[in-house]
């Protein structure tokens, strides 16, 4: 409810209510990696259906706001089948003139 929180210790359990005047949340940025690292764990299965690699973006390396898994999402696209040392396609951006 407004000014008052209720908190709890992930480990303990242990809860109780503050008073705040405002409040700034500071969260945790877990990566939600379990599908990739499952995925490699069947490198096999991975090599006989012809799957060369697999990439990590968005909440895979660190969950985030909806709009970063989208751009790292369009720029996977955009430099996919690119050599590692080849430029990476700029996208346009409208002017603001």
């Amino acid at each position: 409810e407004a000014g008052v929180a209720s908190i709890a210790c992930v480990y303990t359990g242990h809860e109780e209510q503050i008073t705040y005047e405002t409040l700034v949340l500071v969260t945790g940025r877990i990566p939600e990696d379990g599908l990739y690292h499952a995925l490699m764990r069947e490198r096999a299965w991975l090599e006989n259906h012809g799957i060369r690699s697999v990439s990590r973006i968005g909440d895979c390396l660190a969950s985030s706001s909806i709009a970063d898994a989208v751009y790292h999402g369009h720029k996977l696209a955009r430099e996919f089948g690119r050599k590692a040392n080849e430029e990476t396609v700029r996208r346009e951006r409208p002017s603001l003139s």
